[in-house]
Protein backbone atom coordinates (compact mmCIF):
# COMPACT_ATOMS: atom_id res chain seq x y z
CA UNK A 1 0.00 0.00 0.00
CA UNK A 2 3.20 2.63 0.63
CA UNK A 3 4.43 1.77 -2.62
CA UNK A 4 1.18 2.31 -4.60
CA UNK A 5 0.30 5.82 -2.48
CA UNK A 6 3.76 7.00 -3.19
CA UNK A 7 3.76 6.22 -7.00
CA UNK A 8 0.62 7.39 -6.92
CA UNK A 9 1.51 10.60 -5.20
CA UNK A 10 4.40 11.17 -7.77
CA UNK A 11 2.57 10.59 -10.28
CA UNK A 12 0.13 13.36 -9.36
CA UNK A 13 2.88 15.83 -8.44
CA UNK A 14 3.87 18.69 -10.46
CA UNK A 15 7.18 17.46 -9.93
CA UNK A 16 7.47 14.15 -10.36
CA UNK A 17 10.59 12.97 -8.08
CA UNK A 18 10.68 9.01 -8.19
CA UNK A 19 13.88 8.86 -7.79
CA UNK A 20 13.32 10.43 -4.03
CA UNK A 21 10.33 8.23 -3.83
CA UNK A 22 12.12 5.12 -4.60
CA UNK A 23 15.18 6.14 -2.55
CA UNK A 24 12.54 6.40 0.43
CA UNK A 25 10.72 3.49 0.16
CA UNK A 26 13.52 1.29 -0.48
CA UNK A 27 16.12 3.13 2.24
CA UNK A 28 13.28 0.94 4.93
Amino acid sequence: DAVEASVKFAMESPEPTLESAFEDIFAD
